[in-house]
C-alpha cells in the first residue's frame, strides 16, 4: 500500500543520506591520521564550497523533479522527463564549474583568507567530480518514482565504497590529490552506473542531442581546468579569463540549439532597461500660434 511505499522511500533516503555523511566523515578521518589537520582544513574549504552549489543546483531539481516525475506516471513521459533534467543540468553545471574554477583563488581568499590559497589545487579534479554527481542525480532521480528503490540505494551507496578504497589505497602517495582523485572518479562511476540502471532497468535512452551535449559539455569543461591552470598573476589574468570567456561563448554557441539561444536573448534583453529615445526626453511640444 501507499504506506508501506513512503515507508521503503524514507529507509532508501535515509540509507543513502547516512552513507554520504559517514563517508564524509571517515575521509576526513583519513586524511588527518595521513597528513595531518592542516591538510584537512585546506580540503575542507574545497568541500565546503563544491557542497554550496550542488546543494542548490540537487536540491533545486530534486524538489521539482520527484514530484513531476511522481506525477508523469507514464514511462515514456518519464524517460522524457529525464533527458530533459538531463540537458538542464549540463546547461547549468558547465558555466557554473568553469566559474568556479577562473575564480576559485578569488573565493578561497575572501572567504577563507590567503592561507587557503593552496587548496586551489585541488579544484580541478573536484569540479570534474561534481559534474559527473550532477549528471548521476539527472539519470538516477527517476529510480524511486519508477518503484526502483533497491537500484537507487545501490546506485549511491556503491560509488561511496569506490571513493573510499581509492582514497585509502593512493593517499600515501598521492597526499590530497588522492581524495579529490577518488571523488571524481566515484561520481563518473556512479553516473555510468545510473545511467545503466536506468537502460537495463526502465529502457532508458539518452536523446543524440544530449549525447551530443554531454561530450561538448565535458570537452569544455575539460579546456577549462587547462586554462585555469595558468598561474593567475597580473600578467596572465587576461589569459586566463580572456581563454575561459572565449571557451564558454563556444561551448554556448554549438551546445544551445537555436531555439534556446533566441529564448535566452529574450530573456536578457527583457531585464535590460531601455533608454528613451531622443523623441522621447523632449518637453511637451509649444503650439503657440504667432501673436
Amino acid at each position: 500500500g501507499i504506506l508501506r511505499q513512503l515507508i521503503a522511500y524514507g529507509a532508501a533516503t535515509l540509507a543513502v543520506n547516512g552513507g554520504v555523511i559517514l563517508t564524509a566523515l571517515l575521509i576526513r578521518s583519513r586524511i588527518i591520521a595521513a597528513l595531518g589537520v592542516e591538510q584537512n582544513g585546506l580540503y575542507q574549504a574545497v568541500y565546503a564550497l563544491s557542497q554550496q552549489y550542488m546543494t542548490v543546483v540537487t536540491a533545486a531539481m530534486g524538489t521539482y523533479s520527484l514530484a513531476h516525475l511522481a506525477e508523469l506516471g507514464e514511462r515514456d513521459l518519464i524517460m522524457a522527463e529525464v533527458n530533459n533534467n538531463l540537458r538542464l543540468i549540463l546547461l547549468i553545471m558547465t558555466p557554473l564549474l568553469g566559474g568556479v574554477l577562473i575564480l576559485r583563488e578569488l573565493g578561497l581568499v575572501v572567504l577563507y583568507g590567503a592561507a587557503f590559497l593552496p587548496a586551489a589545487r585541488l579544484f580541478p579534479l573536484q569540479v570534474v567530480g561534481d559534474f559527473f554527481q550532477a549528471c548521476a542525480f539527472a539519470l538516477g532521480v527517476a529510480l524511486i518514482p519508477l518503484g526502483r528503490v533497491r537500484a537507487h540505494v545501490a546506485a549511491n551507496l556503491t560509488p561511496l565504497l569506490l571513493y573510499l578504497s581509492l582514497t585509502s589505497a593512493l593517499m600515501a602517495a598521492l597526499g590530497l590529490q588522492a581524495v579529490v582523485l577518488g571523488y571524481a572518479a566515484a561520481m563518473a562511476a556512479q553516473a555510468v552506473l545510473a545511467l545503466a540502471l536506468m537502460t537495463r532497468g526502465a529502457a532508458f535512452r539518452v536523446l543524440p542531442g544530449n549525447q551530443a551535449l554531454f561530450w561538448r559539455s565535458l570537452l569544455a569543461l575539460l579546456g577549462l581546468i587547462g586554462l585555469s591552470l595558468i598561474p593567475p598573476t597580473p600578467a596572465w589574468l587576461i589569459a586566463r579569463v580572456g581563454g575561459s570567456a572565449l571557451l564558454l561563448g563556444l561551448w554556448a554557441r554549438y551546445a544551445l540549439t537555436a531555439q534556446e539561444r533566441h529564448l535566452m536573448w529574450q530573456r536578457i534583453t527583457a531585464r535590460v532597461p531601455r533608454r528613451p529615445l531622443s523623441s522621447d526626453r523632449r518637453g511637451p511640444e509649444r503650439h503657440e500660434g504667432r501673436s
